[in-house]
């Protein structure tokens, strides 16, 4: 067994490396070493927080709430009565026009499409009851309660109209109008 090498005091070694050598003093606890490279950066902390300022305001949504429309709507006593499917009646219009002189020198044009002009008031008498919903036609188009509107043209003879009008009534449609010439 070779003898062991004699430890070196602490005066002989380098606080450095740790190894033997003259002026060796002992290292500060963690608690009472000063580091004078643990300092805060100012700038880059102010960067940082100016960034997450812009992001929060591009971000941010600045809409404004919800506004408020009145509208109509049906009162409740009204309500359960209509049904929520229903369309609106749309008026079936017949177009009247003079085109001579003559009683019967006049055009009759319903509104409808696919229809050609109709010659005489007797032939739209009969249209209009072939295409009237009743119990022995189911394949009518309108009911007898079906807005009809008679529309004369500036130019038309005031019997021609009244003509159209009558042939309505005779199909037995309750809900006829005469509206106003040229309109």
């Amino acid at each position: 067994m070779t003898p062991a090498a004699p430890t070196p005091s602490a005066a002989e070694m380098d606080a450095t490396t740790g190894s033997p050598e003259a002026g060796y003093h002992r290292p500060l606890s963690r608690r009472h070493r000063i580091d004078s490279n643990l300092r805060l950066n100012l700038v880059s902390m102010i960067d940082v927080v100016f960034l997450l300022f812009m992001y929060f305001l591009l971000t941010a949504n600045f809409t404004l709430g919800e506004e408020v429309f009145l509208i109509d709507v049906p009162s409740t006593q009204q309500a359960g009565l209509d049904d929520p499917f229903e369309l609106p009646d749309r008026p079936l219009v017949i177009r009247i026009s003079t085109i001579g002189p003559g009683a019967g020198d006049c055009s009759i044009r319903i509104d409808l499409p696919g229809l050609e002009p109709t010659p005489t008031f007797d032939a739209l008498f009969r249209r209009l009851k072939d295409h009237q919903v009743r119990p022995g036609n189911s394949t009518g188009l309108f009911t007898a309660d079906n807005p009809i509107h008679v529309a004369p043209t500036a130019a038309t003879r005031w019997e021609h109209a009244v003509e159209a009008l009558n042939a309505c009534v005779r199909a037995e449609y309750t809900n006829v109008r005469l509206l106003e010439p040229g309109s």
